[in-house]
């Protein structure tokens, strides 16, 4: 609980951070002053950034759904696993939906950077608040050493909000040097909601490494029966 509360404290100036960061990075590609910080009330105060973006080009959106047609169809005859076909279908589909929309009413497309950057950190927030309670959830049966469990969950929030800095600002700039085509594509493959992957991911290489060294120990194991 004590993890929840020093997230929440401190999010605002992660936030904040993020967003002073991407001005920084993304002031050698656009004006200064047609970059803002935003502030927006949330679980707790927490900082966006409203920028210029760009609409694709009637060319760019027929070409990206040829392109997304062609890649369902190739990735569909070919003997890749399962699980590999059914994620590279699920990203063409995503740009496919997105090429029709800008192909048949690009005008009617409802978001900017503002809303993507809101939506972003807002997600962003609710997992970093989120991860203390899951893995402590998932700890807890463990019959480990509270610190070292504890050390695990405070890296994976770290890891969380580094990554999540990266991400933003490489997608910020996707977003304004290419197009808004692009945002349903970098939020729903590649964005926050992916984060369980590696949450999942640490905590099984933690529970892997303690099973290792415990072996076959039944006074440790017998928690279990």
């Amino acid at each position: 609980m004590l993890l929840v509360i020093a997230v929440y404290l401190v999010s605002p100036h992660v936030t904040l951070f993020m967003n002073d960061f991407a001005k920084d990075i993304l002031s050698s590609y656009l004006s200064a002053n047609d970059i803002n910080i935003l502030e927006k009330t949330f679980v707790n105060t927490v900082y966006i950034i409203d920028m210029p973006g760009k609409y694709p080009s009637m060319i760019f959106s027929v070409c990206l759904l040829i392109a997304s047609l062609l890649l369902i169809f190739l990735i569909s005859k070919t003997k890749l696993p399962p699980p590999i076909v059914i994620w590279v279908i699920y990203l063409a589909l995503i740009n496919l939906v997105s090429s029709v929309v800008f192909i048949l009413m690009p005008a009617m497309f409802p978001y900017i950077i503002e809303n993507f950057s809101e939506l972003y950190i807002k997600t962003e927030v609710v997992i970093w608040l989120f991860i203390p309670l899951l893995m402590g959830i998932a700890f807890s049966s463990l019959p480990s050493n509270i610190f070292t469990k504890t050390a695990v969950v405070v890296l994976t929030i770290i890891y969380s909000m580094v990554l999540g800095i990266i991400r933003y600002v490489a997608f910020l700039y996707i977003l304004a040097k290419f197009s808004y085509i692009f945002m349903a594509f970098l939020f729903f493959a590649f964005g926050p909601l992916m984060d369980f992957i590696y949450i999942v991911g640490l905590y099984s290489l933690y529970v892997s490494n303690y099973a290792s060294k415990i072996g076959k120990d039944l006074r440790i194991w017998k928690w279990l029966s």
